[in-house]
């Protein structure tokens, strides 16, 4: 079990060779009612003011879901998007590194999901794509992405387009899983994630990307981006997609609403999202 940051001795220790703190954004920046509070804000400012840190965001986001964060946060240079199929310069949007699902693989998932009636979204860099707008579709997008889907034939898009991700947005039925895990096996080629929104825990989005584009190599590509030392590196995570840039970190902090697994495998454990948890931690420890 890590540490509770409130419980350390001296945790200034901690932050004594950080210059990149990394970020996920739902559940860790993002609270339950899907905002960054003021505090967090202000927060992660003195630090960068005081401390020189640079701030990055490292999520399963697109960047034009998150461009609002970046202004509110001051994130600079390259940040990982799509999972780690995306790395990309934030305010240049020039792309460091970008992996595109094989086109049989997003063909088979569009398949999948027509069988089986289950709402898809297809991404590229900067747009997605449905084929109608669902109820939850719609959440996804009101809530979350707050940018407008191109409603287009999706089967027709994979045959042509190269995209970066594709996301089913589904209930958290075992047979609706059991179905997605089933399919996830027939091949080697995707990786798979699934989360539940920060105020959607009815809404499970389960995402798939290349298998390349893992977050180890991201973790990577960010480091040698920013020109900083893994032991350099702060991140922060409430996931468990969260735990590759947790153990690959110098300092890996994980949420109080983060599953015991993810606490496990971090260096400090933090409050929860709703409590101001990023705050909390940062003021302990950049104090």
């Amino acid at each position: 079990m890590s540490k509770l940051v409130d419980k350390l001795p001296n945790p200034s220790l901690y932050g004594r060779d950080i210059k990149l703190l990394c970020f996920d954004l739902d559940g860790t920046l993002i609270n339950s009612k899907g905002e960054i509070s003021t505090t967090t804000i202000n927060e992660i400012h003195r630090v960068k003011r005081e401390h020189g840190v640079t701030v990055v965001m490292a999520t399963g986001r697109p960047l034009f879901s998150a461009d609002y964060i970046v202004d509110e946060i001051g994130a600079k240079g390259a940040s990982m998007f799509y999972a780690g199929a995306l790395i990309t310069d934030v305010e240049t949007r020039i792309p460091a590194f970008e992996c595109h699902l094989p086109r049989p693989e997003a063909l088979a998932i569009v398949d999948f999901c027509r069988e089986h009636k289950l709402p898809l979204e297809l991404y590229s860099g900067e747009e997605y794509f449905v084929d109608e707008i669902t109820d939850n579709i719609a959440i996804h997008r009101d809530h979350y992405l707050k940018h407008e889907p191109q409603i287009i034939d999706l089967k027709k898009l994979a045959s042509r387009e190269r995209l970066l991700k594709a996301v089913i947005a589904h209930a958290p039925q075992p047979n609706v899983i059991t179905s997605i895990n089933d399919m996830g096996k027939t091949s080697t080629n995707w990786a798979i994630t699934s989360a539940t929104g920060a105020k959607h825990s009815d809404i499970v989005f389960t995402n798939f990307t290349n298998a390349y584009a893992s977050r180890t190599q991201a973790f990577q590509a960010l480091i040698e981006q920013h020109r900083v030392k893994p032991h350099q590196v702060m991140s922060f995570g409430d996931a468990p997609a969260d735990e590759t840039f947790l153990k690959l970190a110098g300092v890996g902090i994980a949420m109080g609403n983060a599953p015991e697994s993810l606490k496990d495998v971090a260096n400090l454990t933090t409050i929860t999202a709703d409590e101001d948890g990023v705050a909390f931690a940062l003021r302990h420890i950049f104090d």
